[in-house]
């Protein structure tokens, strides 16, 4: 006789045939009915791999929302029991979401999604695993576990800052031909950036040169300012800067300027301009006019012009999950300017709360004032 049996469990089993099991057959020898087998039952063919395992967003983001997806695979010819996959962000540290599967036939797949937040922006190793409680046993266990370096970015946005008006009161009109004619700085703050420029403030006094980390800048000449007769000409400056700020890194803007030098006088400082925004504030910014301060002997009590700019966002980083906790940085307790900016603010300026510069030979007394 041949009989079919599935053993659901591999193990040491003993097995028992018994003939006339119902003991309806009155036998002479009753005691040799029964025979006993030994059988070592294998593991199935199951064997659980990762197949597929990514991140999104890309690039992840410190703070916002992490999204694994991760793809496994019976790749054995029988089917599973339910088993865990988990994700662990950071294989240093051993904890991670995970989520249950109720078991694969052969060759079937499954996607998953997890999610967590990355807390510190840093290069970290994540690591994807099956089976992670050993709940199955497979031909294969050295397959289970799928690892992937990940670069954890800080938040970042970034803003084009456009200088877009300048309304002038006082032109500094001077020379034959009775007009202004303004050497500006448009400046922000950019720790990643360089400024490489020069001023030319006429006369024949030398360029003052700008060569500056932390700062991205632009400049501009304007001319054809006012009249002898006291008449003052606004401008639109048509100067625009980039920006990426990172975490909670504040806008800082700049702007100042000199009325070129003539053959008679030497050039006038027409003042200068000091903004700061913090993250929280620029993203809603828009438009702005801002009054410039310490201009010489300006005509307006000391303000010489007032400067219009526009903030726009270009990017910025996805939502917080504050569901996970994540929070922003702390804003830094203050910012001090590049030195050859510094050279730009009179002594006397008022400051915005947190801003301090490094106290240099003021710019007009470069120039010979």
């Amino acid at each position: 006789m041949t009989l079919n049996f599935v053993y659901a469990e591999f193990g040491n089993f003993r097995s028992v045939v018994n003939v006339d099991a119902l003991s309806n057959v009155t036998e002479t020898n009753e005691a040799n009915n029964l025979a006993i087998l030994n059988v070592k039952v294998n593991p199935a063919a199951v064997d659980l791999v990762v197949t597929g395992f990514t991140l999104a967003p890309s690039p992840v983001v410190r703070g916002s929302k992490a999204i694994a997806t991760i793809t496994v695979k019976n790749n054995g010819t029988y089917p599973t029991k339910n088993f865990a996959v988990q994700w662990k962000p950071n294989v240093d540290v051993n904890s991670g979401p995970v989520s249950f599967v109720d078991g694969l036939n052969a060759g079937e797949s499954r996607v998953l999604t997890l999610e967590t937040t990355y807390f510190v922006a840093d290069v970290y190793t994540s690591s994807a695993t099956v089976d992670v409680y050993n709940q199955i046993v497979e031909t294969n266990e050295n397959n289970n576990v799928f690892n992937k370096t990940v670069d954890v970015k800080p938040r970042q946005t970034t803003l084009r800052v456009s200088f877009t008006h300048i309304k002038v009161f006082d032109a500094f009109e001077d020379g034959i031909n009775g007009e202004g004619e303004w050497q500006m700085l448009f400046a922000v703050l950019d720790p990643s950036a360089k400024c490489s420029t020069s001023i030319n403030p006429g006369d024949g006094i030398p360029n003052i040169d700008i060569d500056q980390d932390g700062l991205r800048c632009t400049t501009g000449s304007y001319t054809g300012l006012g009249d002898d007769d006291g008449e003052h000409m606004d401008f639109d400056p048509n100067r625009s800067i980039d920006v990426t700020l990172t975490e909670s890194t504040p806008l800082v803007v700049l702007v100042g300027g000199l009325q070129d030098g003539s053959v008679i006088e030497t050039p006038d400082f027409v003042g200068v301009v000091i903004d700061l925004k913090t993250a929280q504030d620029y993203l809603n910014l828009g438009s702005l006019t801002v009054p410039a301060q310490q201009g010489e002997d300006c005509s307006n009590g000391g303000e010489c012009f007032d400067l219009t700019y526009t903030v726009s966002v270009l990017s910025k980083p996805p939502a917080l999950a504050s569901s996970l906790g994540a929070t922003d940085l702390p804003a830094p307790d203050s910012i001090t300017l590049p030195a050859s900016v510094s050279r730009w603010v009179p002594t006397s300026a008022g400051l915005p709360k947190g801003v301090f510069v490094q106290r240099q030979v003021f710019l007009p007394a470069v120039t010979g004032r």
